[in-house]
Parts: C-alpha cells; structure tokens; sequence
C-alpha cells in the first residue's frame, strides 16, 4: 500500500470489503481507481484513500481467491 501512503498499521487492519473501486474517473472516461476505506487511523478518524487499480489488482485477486477457497 506504498503507492496510498498508508501506515502499516491502517495496512494490517484493512479488510477486503474496505477495498472498493471509485467513482472518480480517468482521462479516457474510465473508473480506474479503488478507495480505501481506512477506519484504524493515527489521527482516530475514518479516512478514505485513493490508488490506481493497477497498482494492487493482481494482489486483491490473489486475496479474493483465498478468501473464497475456505
């Protein structure tokens, strides 16, 4: 989660309902980015933040995939 800046703790604490894609769009008209609902926060505040999908989309797959074989 380098790329949105979060702490390794807001890290550890994420579940992967907390990982949602966005409204914002792109250039190309696109939905191309995830927010990350961050609840566990330094300041104790809900924060939300914002990466690009490629920047974690093979490891939430991975996640997902996991999380269904149980």
């Amino acid at each position: 989660m380098l790329y949105a800046g979060l702490r390794i703790s807001e890290v550890l604490s994420l579940e992967l309902d907390d990982i949602t894609i966005s409204d914002l769009m792109n250039k190309d008209n696109q939905r191309d980015f995830y927010e990350i609902y961050l609840k566990d926060t330094k300041s104790k505040e809900e924060q939300t933040a914002i990466i690009p999908i490629i920047y974690i989309q093979k490891e939430l797959e991975y996640f997902k995939t996991l999380k269904n074989n149980k």
